[in-house]
C-alpha cells in the first residue's frame, strides 16, 4: 500500500528554504522567523504534515495567512490576517490576536479570572470544533490566544475558519455577555457556529427544523413563537440549530442547515402577518445560505416593541392538543420557555389604555393598525380545512 503525498512537505528532506502548501511553493528563505502564506492554499492541507515539515527546522516559527489572491501576493508585504499557526518546539498551534472586550479585562485580576472568563466564552465553541485553549496572554487592549487541536489530520483550512469563529465570538461580546443583537448581527455575518454552547433564555429561541407550515397547529406555533418575544423584550428565532438539554436548560449543540429555500422568508413573513395582531414593528425574516453544507439559516429578528401595542394576541390557539382557529392566545416568553399571561394582566392593560384614551394622553401615540380585510373571524377556513 502506498503511503499518501504530504500535503505540506520541502522539496527535500536536506533542503532548507523552501516548503509547499500543496501545490504552491514558497520560498522561506527571506525570512527565517514568519512566512506569509495565501489563504486559498490551506486547502486540503493537513495540520501534522505541516508538523512534520516544519517542527523540526523551527523556522519559519510562524505561518502568516493573507487573503491576497496570486496577483497581489507579495512574500513580504502582503498584509497578515489576525490568525496564524505558531510553529512550538513540539507541535503546531493555532495562534489568534484579538482585541480585548472590557469584560475580559475587568475579570483580569491576577488570580486566574481572565481565564475562567475566556473559558466560560469560548470553550463550548471551540469543543464543537475539536479546539482546545493552550495558553492567553492580555497586553492592554491586546490580546494573543494559542489554541491546541485533538486532530492531527485536521485540514489548516478548518483549523483557520474555527479561529475566524472564536473572533467572531470575542468581537461579538465587546459589549459584554452576548446580547440579542450581536448573536443575530453573527449569524447574518455567516458566523452562525459561533452560537455552538450557547443556551437558550429569554431573546433566544433555536428551532432545528420548520415549523409545519401546512397545517393550522404550525402557523399558530410560530405566531406563538414571534409573540412571545413581542409581549416581552423582544428576541430572535433561530431555525436550523440542534439543541441538548444540559442542567434543564436546551443548549445549541450544532448547526443543522436547512434545505436551500430563500421564499420561506416570505411564507413565514405572511403567516406571521395573518396571525399575529398587530403586525410587530421593525420584524425581519432573513434566511443566511450555509456555502460548505448547502443550506440555510433562518433568522426571524423581533425587536422590542412598543408598551402602547401590547399585548400582542395569536389569532388561534392549541386547546386541549386541538388547533382552535376562532379562539386568540396571549402568551409570553419567560426564560428560555413560555407561559400564559394572566386574566389580570390583560384586564390591566386594557383598562390602563381605555384611560389613557379618556385622559386624551393617546393623541400624540402611533396608531394601532386596522383590522385587516376579512380578518374576523381570523381564520376559521383554515380550521375547517383542518378538520376535512
Amino acid at each position: 500500500m502506498s503511503r499518501r503525498k504530504p500535503t505540506v512537505r520541502r522539496p527535500d528532506e536536506n533542503e532548507d528554504g523552501f516548503v509547499f502548501f500543496g501545490a504552491e511553493l514558497y520560498d522561506t528563505s527571506h525570512h527565517t522567523l514568519a512566512l506569509i502564506v495565501r489563504r486559498a492554499d490551506l486547502e486540503d492541507c493537513v495540520a501534522s504534515d505541516l508538523e512534520i515539515a516544519l517542527v523540526p527546522h523551527v523556522e519559519p516559527g510562524e505561518i502568516y495567512i493573507t487573503d491576497d489572491d496570486e496577483e497581489e501576493y507579495h512574500y513580504e508585504e502582503s498584509p497578515p490576517l489576525p490568525v496564524s499557526f505558531d510553529i512550538a518546539a513540539d507541535c503546531l498551534r493555532t495562534k489568534v490576536e484579538f482585541r480585548v472586550p472590557a469584560w475580559l479585562s475587568d475579570a483580569d485580576d491576577g488570580e486566574g479570572g481572565s481565564s475562567t472568563a475566556l473559558e466560560q466564552m469560548i470553550v463550548p465553541l471551540l469543543k464543537h470544533h475539536g479546539l482546545n485553549i493552550h495558553d492567553h496572554e492580555l497586553l492592554g487592549s491586546y490580546g494573543l490566544l494559542w489554541l491546541d487541536h485533538d486532530d492531527r489530520d485536521i485540514d489548516l483550512s478548518v483549523l483557520f475558519s474555527a479561529a475566524e469563529d472564536v473572533l467572531a465570538l470575542l468581537d461579538a461580546s465587546r459589549g459584554g455577555e452576548l446580547t440579542m443583537t450581536t448573536a443575530a448581527g453573527l449569524v447574518k455575518a455567516g458566523r452562525v457556529h459561533s452560537l455552538v454552547g450557547t443556551a437558550e433564555n429569554s431573546w433566544f429561541d433555536a428551532k432545528v427544523a420548520h415549523y409545519q407550515l401546512d397545517a393550522l397547529p404550525g402557523k399558530i406555533a410560530l405566531a406563538e413563537s414571534v409573540a412571545r418575544f413581542c409581549n416581552g423584550d423582544g428576541g430572535i428565532l433561530v431555525i436550523g440549530l440542534e439543541t441538548v438539554y444540559t442542567d434543564g436548560i436546551e443548549v445549541v449543540s450544532r448547526i443543522k442547515p436547512l434545505p436551500l429555500n430563500p421564499s420561506m422568508a416570505q411564507r413565514y413573513r405572511k403567516i406571521i402577518d395573518q396571525h399575529v395582531y398587530p403586525f410587530p414593528d421593525r420584524l425581519r425574516v432573513t434566511t443566511v445560505p450555509v456555502a460548505a453544507e448547502s443550506g440555510m439559516i433562518m433568522i426571524v429578528e423581533v425587536p422590542s416593541q412598543p408598551d402602547y401595542n401590547k399585548p400582542y394576541l395569536v389569532s388561534g390557539a392549541i386547546v386541549g392538543g386541538k388547533s382552535r382557529g376562532e379562539f386568540i392566545s396571549v402568551v409570553q416568553r419567560r426564560d428560555d420557555g413560555s407561559e400564559p399571561i394572566k386574566a389580570s394582566m390583560i384586564h390591566a392593560w386594557i383598562a390602563t389604555g381605555r384611560a389613557l384614551i379618556q385622559r386624551g394622553e393617546l393623541a400624540n401615540r402611533p396608531p394601532i393598525a386596522p383590522v385587516r380585510e376579512n380578518e374576523s373571524p381570523p381564520v376559521a377556513s383554515e380550521e375547517q380545512e383542518l378538520e376535512k
